[in-house]
């Protein structure tokens, strides 16, 4: 049986995911409605989309286009956050019923996602 390698697509947006995971990973780094916050101890808060996009190119904007993003983690976001009867991420992270604590379970259930689609290719 010949070796089927690991398909390294899942992997790159499970490791883009740990990086948004570290980049928000307190309550006080995580905002919502909006890409960016400066806080008064000289760091910074993002919302998910903001998380992301500091997470792919190192820096974060307040103003983006959309193309920018990873369009399959936001996809996959999207297809989540309708589950739960929101019509995509960005409302789920706005929202005035989520703390961070259920940002971050949403995050781990994005990422698990990517997991799964891994397993499922070995």
């Amino acid at each position: 049986m010949p070796f089927d390698p690991i398909n390294p697509a899942p992997l790159a947006k499970i490791e883009l995911l740990d990086k948004i995971l570290s980049i928000i990973d307190d309550a006080t780094h995580w905002c919502k409605g909006t890409t960016l916050q400066h806080l008064p101890d000289g760091t910074d808060a993002y919302c998910i989309a903001g998380a992301l996009h500091l997470a792919q190119f190192g820096y974060a904007v307040s103003d983006y286009p959309d193309d920018f993003m990873d369009e399959e983690i936001e996809l996959r976001m999207d297809s989540i956050a309708r589950k739960y009867g929101f019509g995509n991420y960005l409302n789920f992270n706005d929202s005035s019923e989520h703390t961070h604590r259920d940002i971050v379970a949403f995050l781990y259930e994005v990422r698990q996602s990517f997991i799964k689609e891994q397993n499922n290719a070995v």
